[in-house]
């Protein structure tokens, strides 16, 4: 208890712990209270998932452009994700909460529970996995994931394929008296050709007893513009949707799936239910806002700066503040 204590004094006093103050927090809440207001989360939108589905959610730097997967599969093509910093590209879509700047919520000393997937998944009785290469830094967020629920971290200890190795592991570990969700975290380290790599993953997948019951969903975790893929062949029909949408968003619309009842307590929105107008992200110096025309980056040293986002030019500055 004294170690927690003191070691939690310290990071309050860290600076990418302190509040940041943006606007002023009566604005503040009037603004969040007015989007929550906006969000439908009318589950009824969703394509219903089969009682019991497995899912396996795949967190990639690179998602293929050209991939026999995407021609089978509903993907939002406008999805942003956080940078990769300290992990948040994991968080984000895990638990459906955004990140801001530098500040790193899975390696507190004081670890919140977290209504995400593998908190929701494991109370509907799913056996939960993490999969990531073996370094350090998937060790300081053990701790975090182990007390939201994640059942078991598997670390690959070579540098072969982590989905081809992910694969032989749950079909080791499957059992069909429990459903199972697994995270898959594969970094473009480690799979140098996304096309290649994610179409033999599925095809080692058709090979499992349990691919027929299993949603797979694929996110990219770079703050380009990639899509966002739901893949499973009897439940849902190929299209393309260009909703603007964030990683955050994942939680609540793979939920809404499972259960038409299901209340949304995240930051993000069910993408089958509504819109959004604009989707933002972070990195360890901005702020980014972007909607189909405009986007807005909010420096830390406090400047402002308005771009057309997809002009010719890629950005062309507007203004700056």
């Amino acid at each position: 208890p004294i170690f927690t204590l003191v070691k939690s004094y310290q990071e309050s006093k860290q600076i990418e712990n302190k509040p940041i103050a943006l606007i002023n927090d009566v604005s503040a809440k009037m603004t969040v209270d007015q989007e929550f207001v906006n969000r439908d989360d009318d589950n009824s939108y969703s394509p219903t998932l089969p009682n019991n589905s497995n899912i396996v959610l795949v967190i990639m730097d690179s998602l293929p452009n050209n991939s026999l997967l995407l021609h089978n599969s509903l993907y939002f093509d406008s999805i942003y994700a956080d940078d990769n910093v300290n992990f948040t590209n994991v968080y984000c879509p895990l638990f459906g909460f955004p990140s801001i700047f530098t500040h790193t919520p899975m390696r507190s000393t004081l670890i919140p529970t977290i209504k995400g997937l593998p908190n929701i998944l494991s109370n509907d009785n799913y056996t939960t996995y993490f999969y990531s290469y073996a370094d350090n830094k998937t060790k300081n967020i053990a701790s975090f994931l182990h007390y939201n629920s994640i059942d078991k971290i598997m670390e690959m200890k070579t540098n072969k394929s982590i989905l081809t190795n992910s694969i032989k592991s749950i079909n080791q570990q499957y059992s069909q008296e429990k459903p199972f969700f697994a995270c898959i975290y594969a970094s473009s380290l480690y799979c140098n050709n996304s096309n290649k790599e994610i179409d033999s993953f599925i095809r080692q997948a058709k090979r499992s007893s349990w691919f027929k019951n299993t949603l797979f969903v694929f996110i990219g975790n770079q703050t380009n513009e990639k899509p966002l893929i739901f893949y499973y062949p009897k439940v849902i029909k190929p299209q393309i949707n260009h909703t603007i949408g964030m990683q955050i968003d994942v939680v609540p619309t793979i939920l809404s799936m499972l259960d038409k009842n299901y209340h949304n307590e995240t930051m993000g929105m069910n993408l089958f239910a509504g819109k959004r107008s604009y989707a933002y992200y972070s990195n360890n110096q901005q702020i980014c806002v972007l909607d189909s025309v405009f986007m807005y980056v909010y420096n830390k040293d406090k400047r402002e700066e308005l771009y057309l986002y997809k002009s010719e030019n890629n950005r062309t500055n507007v203004v700056k503040f």
